[in-house]
């Protein structure tokens, strides 16, 4: 199947598919990334499971933007000095389920599970506020609601309560967890791309790992032995890319704006070098991430709280440039929506 093949079929979709709505650059950067991750002998089959086309009758967006992440990545990491690339690899003997993205770099085996969670949008300001906790805590829903009926007493405004989302990334971690291999080795790393909205998402999910009772804190809500087989997390605005920013290329992550973590509970027999020579392909800024000091001045004794919930933001604005900025977030304010939407 050619690149133009792709292009006739997506010209035969319905209005409800996003791509029908998207920018001809877009669409066309969408069939050579098909093209050139999927094998000829499957490329049909995987084109109408994955992305609905040419028969689009069950086409979801959700279901749209996590398929156009995993060929996002998979076209990004097969362009890189990578061996043994294969995507919808079966690693884990117990599970049949199969990781999207494995590859080879140097000495070091990546395995690599990529995960775009639906991301609700906030009721319109200022007209609404949405009101949500800065991590767990005892008896939050009374909490919300106590402050939801202060703020809005003689208010016009419209205060809701925001909608936790930790559970679909425990969801992720431990879905990620049972695919890989059960016994990793000292050559192998596991990891966990995360596509998410803006920098205003990518600081709630980071919020979600190590805010009150996050997942990779000292007291994490869920078992952490559950997700010990992820090595690291990598929080993205790869989905922003998709839903916000189509005019500009989505189709890689060479403009995707990356930030990696690792997990505390991880298991024992990982090392840094493993690490590093893994992800030394992504262009990522774990290092000057937890480097430098980002907070807002001024209100100390909130930040340990707060500061989870706010640090992918505050480093976009105080750390990125603004070259990197209009290289990452070319659609600013970072929000929007798609075509189909």
């Amino acid at each position: 199947m050619s690149v133009e093949d792709v292009l006739r079929m997506v010209r035969k979709l319905s209005d409800k598919h996003v791509l029908k709505g998207m920018p001809e650059q877009y669409v066309s950067d969408f069939a050579k990334s098909a093209v050139n991750v999927y094998s000829p002998r499957k490329i049909a089959t995987i084109l109408q499971h994955k992305f609905h086309i040419p028969n689009d009758r069950n086409y979801t967006e959700d279901a749209y933007l996590q398929s156009a992440s995993e060929l996002s990545v998979s076209n990004y990491v097969k362009g890189k000095p990578v061996s043994d690339f294969e995507i919808d690899k079966k690693v884990n003997e117990s599970n049949q389920k199969d990781v999207d993205v494995h590859y080879r770099i140097g000495s070091t085996t990546v395995c690599l599970e990529v995960k775009c969670p639906v991301e609700e949008e906030q009721a319109p300001f200022p007209e609404n506020i949405t009101v949500q906790t800065a991590g767990r805590m005892p008896g939050h829903r009374h909490a919300v609601q106590n402050l939801r009926n202060a703020l809005s007493s003689g208010s016009t405004i419209n205060f809701l309560e925001g909608r936790n989302r930790d559970l679909r990334l425990k969801d992720a971690l431990v879905g990620a967890h049972e695919k890989f291999r059960s016994s990793p080795g000292l050559d192998d790393l596991n990891v966990l791309f995360v596509a998410c909205g803006d920098f205003y998402k990518m600081s709630e999910w980071h919020g979600y790992l190590l805010g009150q009772g996050g997942l990779f804190t000292a007291n994490p809500f869920h078992p952490p032995e559950t997700f010990r087989n992820v090595d690291c997390v990598i929080l993205s605005n790869l989905k922003y890319r998709h839903n916000v920013a189509f005019d500009f290329p989505a189709w890689s992550l060479d403009d995707v704006f990356m930030v990696s973590l690792q997990n505390p509970h991880r298991r024992k027999n990982v090392f840094d070098q493993t690490v590093t020579e893994g992800l030394s392909i992504f262009k990522q800024y774990g290092k000057e991430f937890f480097a430098n000091r980002i907070v807002r001045p001024g209100a100390e004794e909130i930040q340990d709280t707060i500061a989870p919930q706010t640090k992918v933001t505050w480093f976009v604005d105080r750390h990125l440039d603004a070259e990197e900025k209009k290289r990452f977030f070319p659609v600013y304010p970072a929000q929007g929506t798609s075509p189909a939407q």
